[in-house]
């Protein structure tokens, strides 16, 4: 199904793509978020930082899909700050307010619920947040993003991304939380954009049919005008990881001659 005629046809709404993630968590996630007091909470967050009725939704749609693992919650501050129009310190102060008085209140429950086993969701969630926790790896992701054309890093950081991969999650019944990861990978350029449908089918276990509509989909919604980049990227890559093993074994062959 093409994705860009779905979007002007068609298009789930965040209701609808928030209600149908729900139907695939567990019952005590589905619990705890329903029984949570979002109107209030957000109520009260919306008038401590003067935000308008329609950004104080804003915020509640995106605090909501973090909370469940519909979008990344690794992105939810860089969402927030674009979709809201924050500079850096409102940025910090909500997102520190949403964590206190809606994800650790929300995790709170699912643990009680649970007896502490962790959820499915919760533990992507956990995996996510020690990946973004280790400065080193932090650092590399960093340095590869900055290194990758503006064009790719205008990508990266578009705050449309998170709802393109929604979509593709919904259409094709996988998880978003896990798209993301494969689909970043592509961006940050660590997969080759031909390779995508090899393991998409591989990590998502999809019929042999299915893999290559959802690569030919991506593609489309995605990284379409910046695929060109992205291959010279890995290209330039691969020749310079070529140079330096040639480098290497010059070296070590004048070593061994040497002694």
């Amino acid at each position: 199904m093409n994705i860009a005629s779905q979007k002007q046809t068609t298009e789930p709404t965040m209701d609808e793509l928030i209600n149908a993630h729900l139907k695939t968590l567990p019952a005590e996630v589905i619990s705890a978020v329903s029984g949570f007091n979002w109107a209030e909470t957000m109520q009260v967050i919306g008038q401590k930082y003067g935000l308008p009725i329609d950004k104080a939704g804003i915020l509640y749609y995106e605090s909501l899909a973090a909370a469940i693992g519909l979008a990344n919650p690794a992105d939810f501050p860089r969402v927030a700050k674009d979709k809201l129009k924050l500079n850096a310190e409102q940025t910090v102060n909500i997102v520190n307010d949403v964590n206190e008085r809606v994800f650790s209140i929300l995790r709170n429950k699912i643990k009680e619920a649970t007896g502490g086993k962790k959820t499915d969701t919760e533990e992507i969630r956990e995996l996510k947040k020690e990946v973004a926790g280790d400065d080193e790896l932090a650092k590399e992701v960093a340095d590869r993003a900055t290194a990758l054309p503006t064009e790719v890093q205008d990508l990266i950081i578009d705050p449309d991304l998170p709802e393109k991969i929604g979509l593709l999650a919904t259409e094709y019944k996988i998880d978003p939380a896990a798209l993301d990861a494969l689909i970043s990978s592509v961006l940050l350029a660590y997969l080759d954009p031909d390779q995508f449908a090899t393991e998409a089918k591989s990590q998502f276990d999809l019929p042999d049919e299915k893999a290559p509509g959802l690569a030919k989909a991506a593609e489309a919604a995605i990284w379409q005008n910046v695929k060109g980049a992205l291959k010279l990227a890995l290209q330039k890559e691969e020749s310079a990881t070529k140079i330096e093993k040639v480098l290497g074994e010059i070296e070590e062959e004048k070593t061994g001659q040497s002694l």
